[in-house]
C-alpha cells in the first residue's frame, strides 16, 4: 500500500489518498493528528509527507505519536518521502499554520544505530529512536532552489526498519 498522508488537492496515481478535509474527495478522510490512524499496522510499502509534516502535531508528545504512528503503519523497508519548507527560509514563518521546523537532524535522530553510536561517543544529541522505540534512517537529503539561489524546500528519503536495530 502506498499513502499519500495529507494529501491535499494532489492525486497522485497509485496512492491511497489519506486527508482531514473532506473536500479535496480523499480515499480516507482522517486528521493525522488523531492516533491511531485508520490504517492497519505494517500495512504501507511507502509514504507521502508533501507539505504536512510541519503542521502536524504542535507539541512534543503529539511529535512523538505521529512518528510512532508512521513506524506502525509502514513495513519493513518502507520508503517515507518527505518534503517540507527549509527551515530558514521565510515561507516558513509566513504560513501561520507551520508549528515545526523539520531538519535533516530532526529526522536522523529517529535512527537507532546514530543513537547507540552517538551514546558511544559521548554526544549529547537526544536519541528519539531510542526514547520512542522507533527506527527511522535518513538515505538521502536534497534541496530545492529558488530563483534566488536560496534553499527553500527540504526533500528528506527515510526508511523505516523493522524490527528495531536496538534491542532494550
Amino acid at each position: 500500500m502506498k499513502l499519500d498522508l495529507g494529501c491535499g488537492y494532489a492525486k497522485r496515481d497509485g496512492y491511497t489518498r489519506v486527508d482531514y478535509d473532506s473536500a479535496v474527495l480523499p480515499d480516507i478522510t482522517h486528521d493525522l493528528n488523531i492516533f491511531p490512524y485508520p490504517i492497519e499496522n505494517n500495512m504501507a510499502d511507502e509514504v507521502l509527507l508533501i507539505h504536512v509534516l510541519e503542521h502536524l502535531a504542535p507539541l512534543p508528545e503529539d511529535y512523538k505519536k505521529l512518528w510512532q504512528e508512521i513506524y506502525r503503519i509502514c513495513k519493513n523497508g518502507a520508503k517515507i518521502n518527505i518534503e517540507v519548507p527549509h527551515w530558514l527560509h521565510e515561507n516558513f514563518y509566513h504560513d501561520p499554520t507551520h508549528v515545526r521546523r523539520i531538519t535533516p537532524v530532526t529526522i536522523a535522530m529517529m535512527d537507532q544505530m546514530r543513537n547507540q553510536n552517538n551514546i558511544k561517543i559521548g554526544d549529547k544529541e537526544t536519541t528519539l529512536g531510542l526514547q520512542w522505540k522507533v527506527d527511522f534512517e535518513l538515505r538521502n537529503v536534497a534541496y530545492g532552489y529558488e530563483q534566488l539561489g536560496r534553499p527553500a524546500t527540504c526533500h528528506y528519503e527515510v526508511v523505516a526498519i523493522k524490527p528495531a536495530r536496538i534491542k532494550q
